[in-house]
């Protein structure tokens, strides 16, 4: 028996007994009820809250320094240039690319499709 089972069935022998619950409180068999149903709720979203951070928290340890060393920026920047790609887009996408991951996670669709026009132009 779990935790809120042991303390549901502890309240409603509370509430059969009339013990203290018709106090000048004025709690009820009906308000614990309620409180009851409110704590599981709350439970049950904080584990899935857990659950979505423990996913995050794996995929932040998916990519290791050791086995994924930090590049030499400028000859990234470099080699992309000469291939007619800039270092920012190629940074923009993997941003991107994180926080989809992250919005897949907590269930939120991450819209893209706002353009913005760039300064100077």
């Amino acid at each position: 028996m779990t935790e809120d089972e042991r303390l549901k069935v502890h309240v409603e022998k509370l509430v059969k007994e009339n013990y203290w619950l018709k106090s000048e409180r004025g709690i009820d068999g009906v308000r614990i009820t309620e409180l009851l149903s409110e704590n599981a709720d709350l439970r049950r979203q904080l584990d899935e809250a857990n659950d979505k951070l423990i996913k995050i928290d794996m995929w932040c340890r998916a990519y290791p320094l050791d086995v994924f060393p930090e590049p030499d920026l400028k000859e990234v920047r470099r080699l992309l240039e000469a291939g007619g790609i800039t270092i920012d887009c190629v940074s923009a996408s993997m941003v991107r690319h994180v926080l989809r991951g992250i919005g897949d996670i907590l269930g939120i669709k991450m819209d893209y499709t706002l353009r913005r026009q760039r300064v100077g132009k």
